[in-house]
């Protein structure tokens, strides 16, 4: 993109395409899109294949259940908003692991804004860490 210059790209990616090996450095910023889910209730799943960066507004009390797709050493973020109501739940199924083996507890407020932090050391393994009320 026109944000990001790259650089050391010779005999790394092809013009047909394809992923690029090796070391890639950035002179600039690199930028990942969010994807955007509205007014979502029941069980969530996102593919983590499609990108590294979700932002979701809960309609209901939900599951986050294993994303499709993860790689071992990706790393994004998942912005968790309650919706003009409040009071939804969120639960977590499969390679969710977070600290002491207990799931967070979201801020339930109207409008409320939480964003969840994740590593996935393997593709079944994913580390998260919530930070809660932001405003």
């Amino acid at each position: 993109s026109g944000n990001a210059a790259l650089t050391d790209l010779d005999d790394k990616y092809a013009i047909a395409g394809g992923p690029i090996t090796g070391v890639v450095t950035t002179q600039s910023q690199s930028i990942g899109a969010v994807t955007t889910t509205a007014l979502t209730s029941g069980v969530i799943l996102l593919d983590f294949g499609a990108g590294n960066n979700f932002d979701i507004t809960l309609g209901g009390s939900s599951t986050l259940n294993t994303p499709t797709t993860p790689s071992g050493g990706q790393t994004g973020s998942i912005t968790i908003r309650q919706d003009s109501v409040g009071s939804r739940l969120l639960s977590y199924s499969g390679g969710w692991q977070f600290t002491g083996g207990t799931a967070p507890t979201l801020t339930t407020t109207a409008s409320g804004v939480d964003v969840l932090s994740y590593y996935c050391s393997t593709p079944s393994e994913i580390q998260a860490v919530l930070t809660t009320d932001l405003q």
